[in-house]
């Protein structure tokens, strides 16, 4: 199984957009595809209200984001892949979309 979300992208591209509360997260990179993997990452721009209107990069656990956050925006194929594992509503934009209006 190849992992098509391994390529890192720009923070203004990222796959897949999660929220928790005050905290968004851009995820940019998988270093696995399969989400059940021990200590699988994502390599993500995170924006709380401790960088104060920035956004910082960096790597986290991927069950981290699943388990706690909603996805609000992501690709197709990433939908096929994390869709099963993500908390999220019935009504799923594009990252494209979701970074025009927030």
């Amino acid at each position: 199984m190849s992992n098509s979300f391994a390529k890192t992208r720009p923070q203004n591209q990222p796959y897949a957009i999660y929220s928790a509360g005050n905290f968004t997260f851009y995820v940019c990179k998988t270093y696995s595809k399969d989400p059940k993997k021990p200590y699988a990452r994502f390599l993500v721009w995170a924006s709380s209200p401790f960088t104060y209107g920035s956004m910082e990069c960096g790597d986290t656990y991927a069950e981290e984001i699943l388990s706690s956050a909603r996805l609000v925006a992501c690709e197709d194929e990433w939908m096929d892949v994390y869709g099963p594992y993500s908390l999220h509503s019935s009504e799923i934009v594009t990252p494209e979309e979701y970074l025009q209006y927030h």
